[in-house]
């Protein structure tokens, strides 16, 4: 399996001793050293830094641009009291400018993101993730940002399907719960299932779409889909492309196309 997997394996030989002391497991898929790779699609690996320019098309009047900076962290490894044995703190900040017709185009600092995430292990190939994400009102200037705080609690189960394929439905729920009372609320969800393809030695290819439903609105629920075909360099740096279009009734954009730098520890 490629090093997301990898580290799949990882998290699923760190469940708690009792229980693998109880019923032995027969050992995990061998990981695949030709299918290394270099990705942050993989919700249970870690990043050391990346860079994600990002466009977007939201109306023909109404168009952003981003370069988001992440950077994760491993943290409180080898607690029994913690499900996996650990946890990854992850933080997001964007540097966004949002183009509206008649309206001088804004640039500068977008809303932060912070997210903590567990992944316990199920069984030997499949892991539960669960967390909860933070929305951080930093932009500088209304139309870069929402203006409100917003916590975005997430779950779904990650799956490794033998040594070239991993599929990941990730549930998220944003909703808005303190910030600018002039600004309006917004309580949403979102659905994605991900499906995750190791090509070749260093190649592969990503296939996921998302529903929005916006509990705001009528329960009017959107739909997005993308493909992300990456390259992985020494499996610890990688680069991917990611083009994605809404389509359907109820839709929150037109498309994105979505790039991405990716160096891991």
């Amino acid at each position: 399996m490629f090093r997301g997997a990898a580290f799949v394996v990882a998290l699923a030989l760190g469940v708690t001793g009792g229980a693998a002391a109880q019923t032995p497991a027969p050992p995990p898929p061998a990981p695949d050293a030709e299918q290394e790779r270099a990705d942050d699609s993989n919700p249970t690996r870690p990043v050391l830094f990346s860079i994600r320019p990002e466009w977007y098309s939201r109306t023909p009047d109404v168009s952003q641009a981003a370069v988001i900076l992440r950077y994760d962290q491993l943290t409180l490894r080898g607690r029994s009291w913690i499900p996996g044995k650990r946890a990854i703190l992850r933080f997001e900040l964007p540097t966004t400018a949002t183009r509206v017709t008649g309206v001088p185009t804004q640039a500068g600092i977008g809303d932060a993101y912070a997210q903590v995430l567990l992944a316990p292990a199920v069984s030997r190939r499949v892991l539960l993730v669960a967390g909860s994400g933070v929305l951080i009102p930093t932009a500088s200037d209304p139309l870069l940002g929402s203006g409100k705080v917003a916590l975005a609690p997430l779950a779904g189960p990650l799956l490794v399907l033998g040594p070239r394929n991993l599929m990941f439905v990730k549930v998220q729920n944003f909703v808005s719960i303190a910030g600018d009372e002039a600004r309006p609320d917004f309580n949403y969800l979102l659905i994605t299932p991900i499906w995750l393809r190791s090509i070749k030695r260093h190649w592969w290819v990503m296939l996921d779409t998302e529903t929005k439903t916006n509990w705001e609105d009528d329960n009017r629920t959107g739909v997005k889909s993308g493909v992300q075909v990456g390259r992985a360099f020494g499996g610890r740096f990688g680069v991917w492309v990611k083009p994605e279009v809404w389509w359907g009734p109820n839709q929150s954009g037109q498309w994105n196309l979505k790039v991405g730098l990716v160096w891991h520890r």
